[in-house]
């Protein structure tokens, strides 16, 4: 008489179907030995070659500071053209490091300082386009941008830029003082209106600088002869 075939547990079935998965797992070990020590390679070359761009890029960094902070030294003693000279370098070898980006800015305000407005309004926004990762020094790239295009009468993209600037500005005392230079450029464009509410909510803040305060105060008297008249 035929025994009754004994049935096969669950615990069972899974010890057979581990044993399976090592033998096919063994089986394709041996077969792609060769392609696993080349992905196996790949990676250690991968790993390396990201361990020697990281370590590049800091020495481009500490290249580029270096160079920069010679010259700011140079740019607070007045000799704008020098700083143009020392920068420009620094921009080309080293782009795409921080200070790369604040060296445009500085070169920048250099061709400002000189009167070239054309040129420090293209290094303005080329700071803005390809860096711009500093808040103080984009805000201060777009105000002077308004700036630049205020003196040529192009009110209206004037304020636009110092809006913006207004926005973020990182420290309370500048957006007060763009406030202040975008009222006067409404003053300046005709538009009375517009800079006596603009100057009414700048006299509003508290911790107002007093020199803000009272060149506000001084446009707002300003505007009111010019309403009497």
């Amino acid at each position: 008489m035929l025994k009754p075939k004994r049935k096969i547990t669950k615990k069972e079935l899974k010890q057979d179907e581990f044993l399976e998965f090592v033998v096919r797992a063994e089986r394709f070990l041996r077969r792609n030995a060769k392609l696993l020590a080349y992905i196996g390679i790949g990676v250690v070359v991968v790993v390396a070659i990201g361990l020697l761009m990281n370590s590049s890029r800091k020495h481009a960094e500490l290249q580029a500071a270096a160079a920069l902070g010679a010259a700011q030294s140079v740019y607070d003693q007045g000799q704008y053209q020098q700083v143009i000279n020392q920068l420009q370098p620094v921009v080309q070898q080293y782009a795409g490091t921080k200070s790369a980006g604040i060296s445009v800015f500085y070169i920048g305000s250099a061709y400002d300082r000189l009167g070239n407005d054309s040129t420090a309004a293209r290094y303005y926004q080329q700071y803005l386009d390809r860096y711009d990762n500093d808040p103080l020094l984009g805000a201060s790239a777009l105000a002077s941008l308004g700036m630049i295009e205020a003196s040529r009468g192009q009110y209206d993209e004037a304020q636009t830029h110092f809006q913006q600037a207004i926005r973020r500005a990182p420290h309370r005392f500048m957006a007060h003082q763009y406030s202040l230079e975008a009222a006067r450029i409404a003053f300046n464009a005709g538009q009375m209106s517009k800079a006596r509410t603009m100057l009414s909510a700048l006299l509003g803040n508290e911790n107002l600088q007093a020199g803000v305060k009272t060149e506000a105060q001084e446009l707002l008297t300003m505007i009111d002869v010019r309403a009497a008249d």
